[in-house]
């Protein structure tokens, strides 16, 4: 079942997709699109609280329901289940939605990829003022290094820059880290499906 949430214009601005058996509200997804859409849906799930005991659903991984719940008693289990991997960095690259900038960024570094050779190499990577990445094949020497796993983690958001460099994924100089903190967007990741 869905339960849509309509603003004042009669647009909608969230809904829910659900099921009750047993006893048990489960939350299949639900989405919204700003605080009163959010409180219009738990008020909805909240009204089903006489003829259910409990509710059940997943969250993306920084999702403050806790926090947003008043005496909330809730289990959080993480359960990752998902593997990514950049296939084509270069080609990646092209359409990777880097932030703006007042300047032009550029790092210069060594790629490790144990399966595909055309993510092996020297590459330089440049990302103009508006965001647009561009990568080139490069014969410079340099002593940065990273991997590809580590690499897609860090572009799509899963483990930011810092802690990737303090835990010794990311082989730079901290002038580097803060250009890659400035450039990549600080968004976890999340699908809510198998598909």
């Amino acid at each position: 079942m869905a339960a849509i949430y309509y603003n004042e214009d009669e647009k909608p601005d969230g809904y829910v997709i659900y099921w009750i058996a047993d006893d048990i509200f489960h939350i299949k997804d639900i989405i919204f699109l700003n605080e009163d859409a959010r409180l219009g849906l738990w008020n909805f799930i909240g009204a089903h609280f006489s003829m259910i005991s409990k509710v059940i659903g997943n969250t993306f991984t920084d999702e403050p329901l806790a926090f947003l719940l008043e005496d909330a008693n809730i289990k959080e289990t993480i359960s990752p289940y998902f593997m990514a991997r950049i296939v084509d960095f270069e080609q990646f690259i092209q359409l990777y939605p880097f932030k703006t900038s007042i300047i032009d960024r550029e790092w210069t570094f060594t790629l490790h990829d144990p399966l595909l050779s055309w993510n092996q190499g020297t590459f330089t990577l440049k990302i103009s003022k508006n965001g647009e990445g561009s990568t080139s094949r490069s014969l410079k020497k340099c002593h940065d290094k990273i991997d590809i796993q580590t690499l897609t983690t860090m572009l799509l958001g899963y483990k930011r820059p810092d802690y990737l460099h303090k835990i010794g994924r990311i082989e730079c100089t901290p002038q580097t880290i803060d250009m890659l903190e400035d450039a990549i967007e600080q968004q976890t990741p999340y699908f809510s499906d198998y598909f």
